[in-house]
């Protein structure tokens, strides 16, 4: 029989980690952590695709959910930011603003 290391508790049969301990140490991430990363992953999308994928493979639950939401808005702004680009060269282009000006 195996026992936690913090609380001498019995841990379960094929488990590693007890979870009397794991309910009491699971960190939460605060609002302003989540507001910081949020507008990270809106204005630096890779940044935010990195730290989305890295918060999806903690085992705290929270932290699973909070990273698949950093990693659907990054991929959003990603796509927005793309729409927006084609659609302003296409513009640019129809337009014939640069073959007015050479």
């Amino acid at each position: 029989m195996r026992y936690c290391m913090n609380c001498s508790r019995p841990l379960a049969e094929g488990s590693d980690k007890c979870l009397r301990c794991e309910a009491a140490n699971e960190k939460i991430i605060s609002g302003t952590t989540r507001a910081l990363l949020i507008i990270l992953s809106i204005f630096i999308s890779p940044a935010g695709i990195v730290a989305g994928i890295s918060y999806m493979a903690k085992d705290s639950r929270e932290h699973r959910v909070f990273g698949k939401t950093m990693l659907i808005v990054s991929l959003v702004s990603i796509t927005f930011l793309i729409i927006c680009c084609c659609s302003s060269y296409v513009f640019i282009i129809n337009s014939g603003f640069l073959t007015d000006a050479f």
